[in-house]
């Protein structure tokens, strides 16, 4: 059951910045305080990255409603996340301090892949 939980939350908040960013960047990312308007090629590519944020978000939901895909799901929860956090992190050193939200966004997302690892480990196949 706490498997399940984990990678509804997962997929929920994954889910949900892939919607937004896919459907209205500069709205979302304002929030960041990041500007989009007037920038059609940033728009572009933060409005794929999250139809595909999106899309990645379904595939981790598959492991939370049928239990058989939970391992792949977890890992490619595990996956998504921690690049996410570890791209902010490798941002921090080479580009500077970002802002107190990307800074929380990027504790987040480490949080969410320790758990997905958790649930790969206690989820993985055995032999």
């Amino acid at each position: 059951m706490v498997d399940r939980v984990v990678l509804a939350v997962l997929a929920l908040v994954l889910g949900a910045i892939g919607a937004a960013s896919a459907i209205a960047p500069a709205a979302f990312y304002d929030s960041f305080g990041i500007r989009v308007d007037g920038q059609a090629a940033l728009a572009n590519e933060l409005r794929a990255t999250g139809a595909a944020l999106f899309l990645l978000a379904l595939a981790i939901t598959v492991g939370a409603v049928w239990t058989r895909w939970a391992f792949v799901s977890a890992v490619v929860g595990a996956l998504v996340a921690a690049g996410y956090a570890g791209g902010r992190g490798i941002s921090a050193l080479v580009d500077g301090a970002p802002g107190e939200s990307v800074v929380i966004a990027g504790i987040v997302e480490l949080v969410l892949a320790v758990a997905a690892i958790g649930v790969a480990v206690r989820t993985r196949p055995r032999q």
